[in-house]
């Protein structure tokens, strides 16, 4: 059963979408996520902010927004991308992008809060792949901790070039790399690998990454594509070395993955549009083809799927970027971004029964 919690939308912001999930110690459930301000939902370089809102009853209602992260404190005007995560000394650990300039994006960052996710510091930690110029982008919720102890950052990035004053060149075929830390994101250190995409003929490349742990030592990372199906690839050695990305079982357009773990049974769940762009299909331009979308319960290998369950499938409308929350009274929170004339423009909050 799908039962919709909530719909944010308000005339003031064009945009609401990317959200992220974390428990309070409160009991409360944390949700964090971006709203754009401006007069068009799909423009990435639109002012925005990072926002919460909190739940006391599991996610069936939601308390008021507030302000998490303004872009003014990094003397930028777009944030986006936010990931929330329990630090090993207590203190909630907020990643995401800052977007320098138009269509660049130099840093990854992570804020912390002591105060359990009121407020957050001005001094943050860089998380970015320093060695690369380029375009860098992180899909929402995708930062994982590994049971090592590993915090493991799965980054997508364009290369190109920018100079002051002049346009900025940035390949539209993505690439993927990884940064990780040790030392509970105080430090942080590139993994020794790159993965480049294994086909000819496309626009898209490898995006929108996301990563499941297996088995300790074992990581699994998907990629979306414009190939009819998500792409996927192995480390051993918790994120040093990557094999090759090749095909998975998820049909899909080129549109983010979810892979959530529950803690309480260990078992692995999918969220994701299984429709794939193929020749001939007819779709909304506006919803990129990212309907419908749907959940499945998947094997220990995060690999294959079982029975598919809608959670929406009104062709009208696009559905996207998905976050995975799992509640104490044994349902599963998810987040999403939908709309008509771009998927991103409202985000909706469903509580689903995986029993």
């Amino acid at each position: 059963m799908v039962k919709k919690i909530m719909t944010v939308a308000d005339p003031e912001f064009c945009r609401n979408c990317e959200a992220t999930f974390l428990r309070l110690t409160d009991n409360g459930i944390m949700m964090a996520y971006v709203r754009y301000s401006g007069t068009c939902a799909c423009d990435d370089n639109a002012p925005s902010e990072i926002v919460a809102r909190v739940s006391y009853d599991e996610g069936e209602t939601w308390g008021d927004p507030y302000l998490l992260i303004d872009p003014s404190r990094h003397g930028v005007k777009t944030v986006s991308s936010p990931t929330l995560m329990r630090m090993q000394n207590g203190d909630v650990g907020l990643f995401y992008l800052v977007k320098t300039t138009p269509n660049w994006v130099h840093h990854l960052v992570i804020a912390r809060s002591s105060d359990d996710g009121k407020t957050f510091s001005a001094d943050v930690r860089n998380c970015s792949i320093t060695i690369y110029d380029g375009y860098h982008m992180m899909v929402n919720d995708s930062v994982i901790r590994l049971s090592s102890g590993r915090i493991l950052v799965p980054i997508t990035y364009h290369t190109g070039n920018e100079k002051a004053g002049e346009n900025t060149h940035v390949d539209p075929c993505a690439y993927a790399a990884f940064t990780y830390s040790d030392d509970d994101g105080e430090t942080w250190v590139s993994s020794y690998d790159e993965v480049f995409y294994q086909f000819s003929n496309t626009s898209a490349g490898l995006q929108n990454a996301v990563i499941a742990e297996i088995a300790p030592k074992a990581v699994k990372v998907f990629w979306s594509t414009d190939k009819m199906c998500q792409y996927e690839s192995y480390s051993t050695d918790n994120g040093n070395h990557f094999m090759i990305a090749q095909p998975s079982h998820f049909s899909s357009p080129c549109a983010p993955l979810k892979i959530a773990k529950n803690s309480e049974d260990g078992n692995f769940y999918a969220i994701w549009n299984p429709t794939p762009i193929y020749n001939g299909r007819e779709y909304t331009e506006g919803t990129k083809g990212q309907t419908s979308l749907v959940w499945s319960a998947l094997d220990h290998t995060a690999t294959r799927y079982g029975e598919i369950n809608v959670i929406e499938n009104d062709p009208a409308f696009g559905y996207s970027h998905p976050a995975a929350f799992f509640t104490n009274d044994g349902k599963m929170l998810v987040a999403y971004s939908f709309g008509e004339k771009s998927p991103m423009e409202k985000l909706a909050i469903a509580k689903i029964d995986i029993k």
